[in-house]
């Protein structure tokens, strides 16, 4: 008996405003490419059940081309019948009962089993799979986890939850709803064979029998995931086998953040730049690179255009840089007008004419101000 598990798909996720030729937004066409990818693994893989750990979408108000890629891959899945249960995480979640579910409408086509309004329990071949769907309040789906038992008539359980825990970083802190539990909790739920975790966002074991799939895609610079991947469990081995859990990595596009800068040891800032994007694959890549304790004069020394034609390969390419003396109030000039251009313009546009724009803008505003 072998499931998948799976988390954290975020279809319908944004970020850049980088677009495909069709005009798509480049991140989020990843994120559907990669949940594609996902499908055709665990077509290959044949499991007993697939389970999906919550946020199967970036928002409660998805997208129609991140609803049509959910049920074109759960049918795919219906069809090579390998039965799916995925239940609501915070993120496709409404904040208001009034709100209707947009699981409500993959429930109406029979290719998956959505769980939002209450726990379910499913049977498929002697495995229970129970479903906890996400309550944004924290008290509710604290009782919700409590009430949980396995069924004792069958011969394995399984548990899906998207929830934070107290022993991980607070990833979802500032997300609507977010919950995380006492790592108690999971102790008194060791009763269930396995525990399918859902809502922290890197693969991570948290005790023999639970495990966090992680995301199938790195969503922002903190993710440091060395790899993406989805879970596959063998029921029979159980957790006594070391190798009861089995991990497939999945093709994603390369983001990061590079080591970061002192400035305060750096006499040349464009060399320090170049000299950290030496060697990294630049293609393709979403990559910021931190400049710690750097001076807003030292800063306006950087050759932009030189990093801008080396990083020109990139997907996305960013500098952060923290101040030193913000608090001090220095007068704009110039040079950084054209640091914030370099940085903001989208590939392909001459960055000279829109800055010799912002110039005349500029100049027509100080001489309207003067009359």
């Amino acid at each position: 008996m072998r499931i998948v598990h799976l988390a954290d798909t975020h279809l319908g996720h944004r970020y850049l405003t980088k677009s495909d030729p069709s005009g798509r937004n480049e991140r989020e066409q990843d994120i559907y490419k990669v949940f594609n990818v996902a499908v055709n693994r665990i077509l290959e893989l044949r499991p007993d059940a697939v389970v999906h750990a919550g946020d199967l979408f970036e928002g409660f108000h998805p997208s129609t081309q991140a609803i049509e890629v959910a049920l074109d891959g759960f049918e795919r899945l219906h069809e090579a019948g390998i039965p799916t249960v995925v239940c609501s995480g915070n993120h496709s979640t409404p904040r208001y009962r009034a709100t209707q579910h947009v699981f409500s409408l993959l429930g109406r086509y029979g290719c998956v089993n959505a769980v939002w309004e209450r726990t379910e329990v499913f049977h498929f071949d002697g495995l229970a799979i129970t479903a906890i769907p996400h309550d944004h309040s924290p008290d509710a789906l604290k009782e919700a986890v409590a009430a949980v038992r396995p069924d004792p008539d069958a011969d394995h359980n399984v548990l899906v939850l998207h929830a934070g825990s107290d022993l991980l970083p607070r990833i979802g802190s500032r997300e609507g709803g977010a919950v995380n539990l006492d790592p108690a909790v999971l102790e008194e739920l060791a009763v269930f064979d396995y525990i399918a975790l859902g809502h922290f966002h890197k693969y991570k074991p948290m005790r023999v029998n639970a495990c966090y799939a992680g995301s199938l895609e790195r969503l922002s610079f903190n993710d440091d995931a060395a790899e993406k991947v989805i879970v596959e469990v063998d029921l029979n081995a159980g957790s006594e086998d070391a190798a009861w859990i089995t991990t497939h990595p999945l093709p994603t596009r390369t983001v990061r953040s590079l080591p970061p800068i002192d400035a305060y040891d750096t006499e040349d800032l464009t060399a320090a730049v170049l000299r950290v994007l030496d060697g990294v694959e630049l293609k393709g890549a979403v990559l910021r690179c931190e400049i710690d304790g750097v001076t807003q004069e030292a800063y306006r020394t950087l050759d932009v255009k030189a990093i801008e034609r080396l990083t020109r390969p990139c997907l996305h390419f960013e500098l952060k840089p923290r101040f030193i003396g913000a608090g001090r109030s220095t007068p704009r000039s110039a040079e950084d007008l054209r640091v914030h251009v370099a940085a903001v313009t989208p590939e392909g546009v001459d960055q000279d004419e829109v800055l010799r724009r912002a110039e005349d803008f500029l100049d027509k505003a100080n001489s309207g101000a003067e009359e």
